[in-house]
Order: structure tokens, then C-alpha cells, then sequence
């Protein structure tokens, strides 16, 4: 295995990064920062870390790109030779062209606005000067020929049935099947206090119309959350979600990823079972060699990356040979971390490389206590299959 870091800086918070992989070895890696880390900043800069400009932190993006399958790394705006990601690289892709992305609006307000949210029964989560209320989605449209994007929003109780809280999951590129039914997972509560579930958002009309559809839930013994979509060549749609204690404790022994699917295009799903991987977010890839790959984040002792393969359509998962990418996660020196706890790390991502290879990007802190982007370029032997 081969790891690296690609963007560190003392006083920023760099974290969720995506990967995307163009038609050889070319990589592009985009992430937000947020002014902090708890060395640099101090206490009252743990509460940036996350919320950045809501908390009245400073923030920013960052865009990588690299020739050679992550052996280098150009940065927009600082680097010569910076090649900028095609735009459907990141988007969701029909048949006929057209682009969608589905994005979280930061919906921010006055503080003299909040009795009038709860009056309507959203969630509100309250900033020293503002006060923050998910109740929309924005989805963005590019039909083949058009030189602009057309954005419309996706608002609680109008576009969509009425939702206390939502959010875009841990995949922000939705899954396209294979007659265009578009679907989205997205997590939150459909009443304010009540615990999160998880939905797909799903349309059959190239995104004129959405649906809501509830994929995991339990009646609120598990509270789930961020999901991973993957369409399997034989038609089903499999889903990787992770439960979270925001509105309901789980402890931590029992924070394993639940498993979902739908077989008739995200219309129905079957009820969401644990599997025996823990750790979470998830990320689902579907390997050259017709495995799947499941990655994600290992937020216990030895804190790092870990990853499990499927080579029965999801069926079931070889957790007796888990992949461990990283163990030397978070601080050794005692410092906080993130916002203050020892378990902020992961969301990796993973991309094959033509050659067979993995490229896995996540977010680390180690000793120095900066939360940072890293990867890992790594290889298992039956992986080797070539990549269209």
C-alpha cells in the first residue's frame, strides 16, 4: 500500500473529499476546508470545524488534479498544468446526456426567524448570529446543448412531502439504472426531534418530478443515516447505510453498517438488516472483476480505513479477511480532534485505476493534530481485472 497525503495546511479543517477518475489514469479530488484545527485555533475553533461559514468561520474548496493516477497532484488556481474535471464526471448522466446534481443549499436565517420554523415544524439549529433550517434540497439540470445549468429547489411540504430535516447522504453523484429512473439518497427526520431515516429520492422523468421514497427504517430503534447506492448488473439496487446516535443513542460496539435493496428501481426496499462490517460511512464500488468493494471509515482503536469485498452480489461479506488500509489514525499526543472527539475521520472514497488498482481518498488526523486529505493506492491480488 501506498499512502499520501494531498492537502495539508496548519490551520484549516480539510475533510470530505471526492474522487473521481477519467478515462485512464487521471484523477480529480475536490473537498471543503473550515477554518481550525483545535491546535491552531483553540477551543472555540472545534466549533468551525464542521459548520465553517454558519459558525462564522472562515471556509473554502479546494480542487486536485493528477496526470498519473495520484503519483502527483496539481492544485487549481496555484499550479501550472491544472487540467479542470469534465463536468459529468460529476454528475448523474442519462442516456441521452443530460446532467443532474442534487446539492445541500445552506439555508441560513436571522435569529428572530426561528420561532416562526418551529412553528412549522422544522428542525432548527441555532449559530451565535444566525440560525440554520434544512428543509430543502437544490437540484441542477444540464440538458445536452445548453451552455448553463438550470437550479431549482426541492422544498419541504411543496416539491417533496413535508420533512422536519434533510440532507444530502454521504454519495453527492446519484445513482442513474439503466431506463434512467434517477435515485438520490438522502437522510433526516420527517419530524423535528424525531430520529433520522433514510430516503431515496427518485424520479423517472429525467428530474421534471420527485419522489420520496423511505428505504431504511425501523420505527426509530436504529437511526439511519448516510447511505451508498450501487445498481448491480442484474437489476438490483443495493444500499450500505449507517446508523448514528443524533437522535438516538448506539453504542459504540454496535455501530455496524445496515444493509438494503430494492428490486424494482427503487420503488420498494427490503427492511434494512446489519450486517457484519462495522464502521461507517460506507462507499460502494463495483470492481473490473464483478466483486463489490465496500470502504469506509474505522472510528475505534486502531483508528483509521478499512474495507470488506462481496463477491456474491452483496449477499454476503468476507469480514473474516477486512481489508485494513490505514490503523494509525487521529492523535497520539491527546490533543481533540474535529469537534473534539477521537472518532472524526474517514468518508473514504474509492475509484479502480485501468491496471486494476484501487485509489482510496479519505480524511485523517494524526499526531499533529490537523485534520488533513490523504490516500491510498493499493492492490488485492483477484482485483486485477482490467478496467473499462
Amino acid at each position: 500500500m501506498n499512502h499520501s497525503v494531498l492537502y495539508w495546511h496548519p490551520e484549516r479543517y480539510s475533510s470530505f473529499p471526492t474522487v473521481v477518475r477519467g478515462d485512464r489514469d487521471e484523477l480529480w479530488v475536490g473537498f471543503n476546508w473550515n477554518s481550525h484545527t483545535p491546535l491552531a485555533r483553540g477551543v472555540e475553533g472545534a466549533a468551525h470545524s464542521h459548520s465553517g461559514g454558519l459558525a462564522g468561520g472562515a471556509t473554502g474548496h479546494v480542487e486536485l488534479f493528477s496526470p498519473d493516477g495520484g503519483e502527483s497532484w496539481l492544485e487549481e488556481g496555484r499550479d501550472d498544468g491544472y487540467c479542470e474535471c469534465p463536468e459529468a464526471l460529476r454528475s448523474a448522466v442519462l442516456s441521452d446526456g443530460t446532467q443532474i446534481r442534487i446539492s445541500r443549499p445552506v439555508n441560513a436565517y436571522p435569529p428572530g426567524h426561528r420561532q416562526e420554523f418551529e412553528g412549522r415544524g422544522f428542525a432548527v439549529e441555532e449559530f451565535r448570529d444566525r440560525i440554520h433550517v434544512e428543509h430543502s434540497l437544490r437540484m441542477s439540470r444540464k440538458r445536452p446543448g445548453e451552455s448553463g445549468w438550470e437550479h431549482r429547489l426541492l422544498r419541504s411540504g411543496e416539491e417533496l412531502p413535508f420533512f422536519a430535516l434533510i440532507r444530502n447522504g454521504s454519495d453527492l453523484k446519484s445513482c442513474v439504472l439503466a431506463d434512467d429512473t434517477i435515485l438520490h439518497q438522502v437522510y433526516g427526520s420527517a419530524a423535528a426531534g424525531d430520529p433520522f431515516r433514510a430516503w431515496v429520492l427518485r424520479s423517472e422523468d429525467g428530474g421534471d418530478t420527485w419522489q420520496m421514497v423511505t428505504m431504511a427504517y425501523d420505527g426509530g430503534e436504529h437511526p439511519f443515516n448516510e447511505s451508498s447506492l450501487l445498481a448491480l448488473p442484474g437489476g438490483r439496487v443495493v444500499a450500505m447505510v449507517r446508523i448514528a446516535s443524533g437522535s438516538k443513542r448506539i453504542p459504540q460496539e454496535e455501530k455496524y453498517l445496515f444493509q438494503t435493496h430494492s428490486d424494482d428501481g427503487g420503488k420498494t426496499w427490503s427492511p434494512a438488516r446489519r450486517t457484519g462490517l462495522w464502521g461507517y460511512p460506507p462507499h460502494l464500488l463495483l470492481l473490473g472483476s464483478g466483486a463489490v468493494l465496500c470502504s469506509y471509515g474505522y472510528r475505534r482503536a486502531p483508528f483509521g480505513v478499512r474495507a470488506c469485498l462481496s463477491r456474491d452480489g452483496c449477499e454476503t461479506w468476507e469480514t473474516t479477511d477486512e481489508i485494513v488500509l490505514r490503523d494509525d489514525g487521529l492523535t497520539t499526543d491527546g490533543t481533540a480532534a474535529g469537534k473534539g472527539t477521537p472518532d472524526d475521520l474517514g468518508y473514504p472514497r474509492t475509484v479502480q485505476l485501468p491496471d486494476g488498482s484501487l485509489f482510496t481518498v479519505y480524511y485523517m488526523t494524526l499526531g499533529d493534530s490537523v485534520t488533513h486529505v490523504a490516500a491510498t493506492r493499493w492492490t488485492v491480488d483477484p482485483l486485477l481485472d482490467p478496467v473499462p
